[in-house]
């Protein structure tokens, strides 16, 4: 049986850097998460007033501004769906990794993004990302 000293004498062997690393990085993709549905609040009536050059393709079609919005939750569900079937051979540092790069695509693409059928395949890319990160993530 173990006594109370060695076992923190055991709790002090760990690298506190690498432990916060393993609990910062993946929270960051649910703070990203959140940080997307905000924004898509205040982004909407910007991309949508007149003079803007989303005003005709988002405008005054609130089914197009919608189906823009749930691009992410449609991407998600397909990340998580997906996940389940590569998650052994990718281990979930793989599946962050690979959240990450589908992250940065789908941000980038959103940024770049001329058209509504381009800004929803982006925010696809964007979702996915998601549920890897959200299965990968908690531990």
């Amino acid at each position: 049986r173990k006594t109370a000293r060695a076992m923190w004498a055991k709790a002090a062997e760990f690298d506190r850097g690498r432990l916060l690393a393993s609990w910062f990085f993946p929270s960051l993709g649910g703070l990203l998460y959140g940080y997307d549905i905000g924004a898509m609040a205040e982004v909407l009536p910007a991309l949508s007033a007149s003079g803007t050059a989303w005003a005709a393709a988002i405008g005054a079609n609130a089914v197009v501004q919608g189906v823009v919005t749930s691009m992410v939750t449609v991407g998600a569900t397909a990340g998580s769906v997906l996940v389940f079937r590569y998650e052994a051979r990718l281990g979930r540092r793989g599946e962050l990794l690979v959240a990450a790069v589908l992250y940065a695509a789908g941000a980038t693409g959103q940024a770049v993004a001329t058209s509504a059928a381009t800004l929803c395949l982006a925010r696809v890319v964007y979702g996915c990302a998601v549920g890897l990160a959200m299965h990968g993530a908690p531990s």
